[in-house]
């Protein structure tokens, strides 16, 4: 059985991902996301459902994953969000559906949020 301070060691882990961008010519990496990023993005989603804008949804669940190749974390400040948020919403929308399937995020999983 982990203790406790094995399971806090275990909690930096995350599966990460090497994503071809070829419109950017380039890679970048992504990782699973964390639950405190998760419940950011699932407050977001509730902000939604109560008539909320869904401006920066996408740019939210992008940089919650983005990393370096390490797995970790670039954590985008708000402003930087922005910027994310600009880049075509093609490419978003691709980087999105990686971040979705590393962090076991499905659309359910959003209705669930919105429930709660």
């Amino acid at each position: 059985m982990l203790n406790l301070e094995t399971i806090l060691e275990k909690c930096g882990e995350a599966k990460v991902e090497e994503i071809d961008v070829p419109a950017w010519g380039d890679k970048v990496y992504m990782r699973s996301m964390s639950g405190t990023s998760r419940d950011k993005l699932e407050e977001k989603w509730q902000s939604i459902e109560k008539g909320g804008s869904m401006a920066g949804l996408r740019a939210m669940l992008v940089g919650a994953c983005l990393c370096d190749k390490n797995g970790v974390p670039h954590n985008p400040n708000a402003a930087q969000l922005v910027r994310i948020g600009q880049a075509p919403s093609d490419i978003l929308d691709k980087l999105g559906e990686h971040a979705r399937r590393l962090s076991g995020l499905g659309v359910e999983d959003l209705e669930e949020a919105e429930k709660n």
